[in-house]
């Protein structure tokens, strides 16, 4: 019978050992379950906190006043862009214009009807033509 006593002894401290091992470890799975948790309902409220209705209504209403801003300053910027094209165009055109051709000396011969004379086949005898120099016109007729 102390044998008996012995082996039964021996199996409960066996059972109680078993159990405590599996009760350390179900502690700790239930703290790395929590941690986890934890770490997810941080990421979770810190979501929420940016999306926040009061964050959002401060997002869209400096959205608005930058876009209005824009809608107000556009038409002065269209503007000026516009004024800016016809100066570079307008300078292109002193270069390149009839104008600059006069003030360097040349002329510009014209038939009856306005059209430039370019080539010497579109001079006939008889022809009246009209001659623009640099200060003024004079009209001429051709021997």
């Amino acid at each position: 019978t102390r044998a008996l006593l012995r082996q039964l002894l021996s199996r409960v401290r066996d059972a109680q050992q078993r159990l405590d091992h599996t009760r350390e470890t179900l502690q700790r799975c239930l703290a790395h379950k929590i941690d986890s948790y934890k770490g997810n309902l941080a990421h979770i409220t810190k979501a929420l906190q940016a999306r926040s209705p009061g964050r959002e209504l401060m997002m869209r209403r400096n959205r608005f006043a930058d876009l209005h801003r824009r809608l107000v300053a556009s038409p002065a910027r269209l503007l000026e862009n516009a004024r800016h094209r016809f100066s570079r165009i307008e300078g292109i055109l002193r270069v390149l214009g009839p104008d600059a051709t006069l003030r360097r000396g040349y002329s510009i011969t014209m038939n009856e009807r306005g059209k430039i004379i370019r080539t010497i086949a579109g001079a006939r005898p008889k022809m009246k033509i009209r001659t623009r120099v640099s200060d003024g016109e004079f009209t001429s007729e051709i021997l």
